[in-house]
């Protein structure tokens, strides 16, 4: 009777333990060891470097959109700053800032009578319209004054 249960287990009959195992290769533990550490390495290297070289990627394109944002920034200030600078009413604007900076009601009525001695080329005490504008070309004044006569000059 004891013998006759143990035949029915080989052959695969009952629901046993041959009945839950799957057909499988033989496998040489120390050979695929090695492999399998080898190839787990290479993933987890591999993945590293490549999420590294992805990160550095981004970050150096990041870099340099900042860098171009600051860029053109600069150059809009920088266009604006001339715009204002530039910017001018007046034909003598850059004259009249020239002589607003004076110390005393004396030291401006003295720098007036240097530039109008300075204009009075031909001494006659009177400046003509050729006379103010060549005088005015002469001065080292920024921005240059250019004097036209449709800028209000009566004669």
């Amino acid at each position: 009777p004891g013998g006759g249960g143990k035949k029915k287990k080989e052959k695969g009959g009952g629901g046993g333990e041959g009945a839950c195992q799957l057909p499988t290769a033989e496998i040489n533990s120390g050979y695929d060891a090695t492999v399998l550490f080898f190839f787990s390495s290479f993933v987890i290297i591999a993945t590293i470097i490549l999420v590294n070289i992805v990160v550095a990627v981004l970050l150096d394109e990041f870099i340099c959109s900042v860098q171009r944002d600051k860029d053109k920034l600069e150059e809009q200030k920088r266009q604006l700053s001339k715009k204002t600078y530039y910017k001018i009413s007046g034909a003598l604007d850059p004259l009249l800032t020239s002589l607003a900076h004076f110390n005393s009601t004396q030291d401006l009525s003295a720098r007036i009578g240097t530039l109008y001695r300075y204009l009075d080329v031909d001494c006659n005490h009177r400046l003509s319209f050729t006379e103010f504008r060549e005088g005015l070309k002469k001065l080292k004044v920024t921005p240059r004054i250019k004097l036209t006569k449709e800028d209000g000059w009566k004669r």
